[in-house]
């Protein structure tokens, strides 16, 4: 993985459906794949390989008036997370292109690898998937679930159209920007709010409970293994409170030692129809019983009695396709105490060039705005000459 810094090679602009882009020559962007909110994706050939990449633009990180801090700072998280990880079965970072003055820092551009499609197109277009596809399909994602919750890492966000896939049923995990980190053992509390989507949201997450597990992210899990199995959602909310009643209607109503929650939540469940539930394997009539009994350690409605990713990797319906070069840990835990600094825009500002200069292997940092005695726009224009110093420095060095 590389970071091409501004002026340190050619850079060519592109405009694909009004949607500029601005990267190296090697590159030439051909179509476009995505697009939200806050960013593109596009394809580009790589003259250099041959080959094809994905670029993610996101845009104009710092403008996004009263949401800005909250954009940059995902957009700065998911940089570091995908940097921080080595797994076959998670998209990683190839490179990183700022094509603007350092000083405006505006749009960032992520190149990583070209997957086809997502598992949502997948679902969508009842492609019918066989059994060994689908055997090997939650391999991968339970590999990457085993390597990320290893780094002590939530993704908080695992739904269809975050893993991504190719036509020989090769699989990424993507979008880390709502991650967060957390230690399982000493404190498993999360005090942010929890933004999932809704139909993957674990139930201790509806009922708001303070404390939060790995096992979150493998409900989420539960939920896309059933939907690629049926074609459908399997339980299709329409509010968190319809969301946990379409789950209590399918499971059954649990018992109230297997429910956790805030204290509201938990006296709603107390007032919740007592469901009898159904049972899974009339619900996934004529799918291999193995993988419904795996479905069921994860479909658990107490987190602490959920089947964990390296529990999951060791049941009987992967076995065919376990690969313990592939189910490995991560030998690092991500450190998230990066963002107990991130006080307003300016800190973020740094903290990425920061993390650029890290990722290009300097051990300088750049002061923060609110370290020392410097008034903020001292520090903050410092902080842009150091770095434009140091681009000075890479351009030279490559000439």
């Amino acid at each position: 993985m590389s970071i091409i810094p501004c002026n340190s090679t050619p850079l060519h602009s592109y405009t694909l459906k009004n949607e500029v882009f601005v990267v190296p020559n090697r590159y030439t962007p051909t179509s476009i794949i995505g697009k939200g909110a806050y960013g593109t994706v596009c394809v580009a050939n790589d003259d250099k390989t041959g080959g094809q990449v994905a670029i993610k633009k996101n845009n104009n990180i710092f403008g996004h008036g009263t949401y800005s801090m909250n954009i940059s700072t995902r957009v700065l998280r998911e940089l570091k997370i995908i940097s921080h990880m080595d797994h076959p079965n998670i998209l990683g970072l190839k490179e990183v292109v700022i094509p603007s003055s350092v000083s405006e820092l505006t749009d960032l551009y992520m190149i990583t690898d070209l997957m086809e499609t997502d598992l949502r197109n997948i679902i969508r277009s009842r492609q019918k998937l066989s059994d060994k596809h689908l055997q090997y399909i939650t391999f991968q994602i339970l590999a990457a679930l085993n390597y990320m919750h290893s780094a002590s890492v939530l993704h908080r966000d695992l739904k269809p159209e975050n893993i991504l896939i190719n036509s020989d049923s090769r699989v990424k995990v993507c979008d880390f920007g709502l991650a967060r980190g957390i230690d399982f053992e000493k404190d498993p509390t999360m005090s942010t709010c929890y933004v999932q989507t809704r139909w993957y949201r674990a139930p201790e997450l509806l009922l708001s409970h303070e404390v939060v597990s790995k096992q979150a992210d493998m409900w989420s899990f539960g939920c896309i293994l059933a939907e690629l199995l049926t074609g459908n959602v399997l339980f299709r909310g329409s509010s968190p409170i319809n969301q946990i009643e379409k789950i209590v209607q399918l499971l059954g109503k649990p018992d109230m030692e297997n429910v956790r929650g805030s204290q509201q939540g938990v006296d709603f469940m107390k007032r919740m129809k007592n469901y009898p539930g159904r049972d899974l394997s009339i619900v996934l009539e004529g799918h291999n019983p193995l993988a419904i009994d795996l479905l069921r350690k994860i479909l658990e409605f107490n987190p602490e009695k959920r089947i964990s990713a390296s529990e999951a990797l060791k049941h009987p319906y992967i076995a065919a396709f376990c690969d313990p070069a592939v189910a490995v840990e991560c030998d690092r835990i991500f450190d998230f105490k990066f963002e107990d600094n991130l006080h307003n825009l300016d800190d973020v500002r740094i903290e990425m060039m920061n993390t650029i200069l890290e990722l290009n292997g300097h051990k300088q940092r750049l002061s923060s705005p609110t370290e020392g005695t410097d008034t903020k726009s001292k520090s903050s224009e410092s902080a842009f000459s150091l770095f434009k110093s140091f681009l000075k420095k890479v351009t030279n060095s490559e000439a």
